[in-house]
């Protein structure tokens, strides 16, 4: 293992690092999560805008009611899975959440095609891929990214980073971003205010998870959160594993 890695868990593995922050529980109910956000799916259009009529349940109400009638049954409201960004503060304040998020990042990616995760301290990169990967073999893949775990944070330049590299991608209609980060940070805050106005141009909803938001009396006071503050739809705190099952965005 390098030496990146190695003082990021503190001499143990990665593999037991992810392991370490959540029980069996956690990874029964995996399954489960009620994270992923959603849109409304295309569906037709009727009678000045409402739902479109569901004519096989309308029929069957008229024939069970031996007479046509000018009740209509409507379409369901479909829904389908939306886009998530998820921009994961990994640096050396963030370590010791590093087998907490992990586990969960992984599942949502595994759910979801429409999950994409970006691991950042001073440097950024895409792991989306690695973590379609079974767990066992997406930890062995991570640990050869030894650039972008440990270090310091420079929150608003990855923010940029992401804009340029990747939001053409990633931020095409409806999205959800969620930035999981502490909010210490040793960059300019005004780059983070830039870069979220622009994300919110786009049509994003952003979310925060900063673990330390579980804290008595906590409340947004670093540089990076004060400018992130005004256009966070809410933060949450994320800090253990019965928070992260809990986690709804809507």
């Amino acid at each position: 293992m390098t030496g990146a890695v190695a003082s990021l868990t503190r001499g143990r593995s990665l593999t037991e690092a992810m392991f370490s922050s959540v029980g069996p529980e956690f990874w029964r109910n995996l399954h489960r999560l009620p994270v992923l956000p959603s849109v409304p799916s295309r569906q037709r259009a009727t009678n000045m805008g409402r739902r479109a009529i569901d004519w096989p349940r309308s029929t069957r109400g008229w024939l069970k009611s031996g007479h046509l009638s000018t009740r209509y049954v409507a379409q369901a409201k479909f829904s389908k899975p939306g886009r998530m960004v998820v921009l994961w503060d990994v640096s050396g304040s963030m370590a010791g959440y590093l087998g907490l998020y992990l586990p969960w990042l992984w599942r949502l990616v595994q759910l979801s095609p429409q999950v994409g995760v970006f691991p950042f301290g001073t440097r950024m990169d895409e792991v989306t891929a690695l973590l379609r990967q079974p767990f066992r073999a997406a930890v062995a893949s991570l640990t050869k990214l030894n650039q972008v775990w440990v270090g310091g944070t420079s929150i608003g330049a990855m923010f940029a980073e992401f804009s340029e590299r990747f939001a053409q991608k990633w931020l095409r209609g409806r999205t959800t971003i969620v930035v999981i980060s502490d909010g210490w940070d040793v960059g300019d805050p005004d780059v983070i205010a830039t870069q979220m106005r622009r994300w919110k141009q786009q049509d994003a909803r952003v979310y925060w998870l900063n673990p330390l938001a579980a804290t008595p009396g906590f409340e947004p006071r670093t540089r990076a959160l004060l400018a992130a503050k005004p256009y966070i739809e809410r933060i949450e705190s994320g800090h253990n594993p019965q928070a992260l099952m809990k986690l709804v965005l809507r």
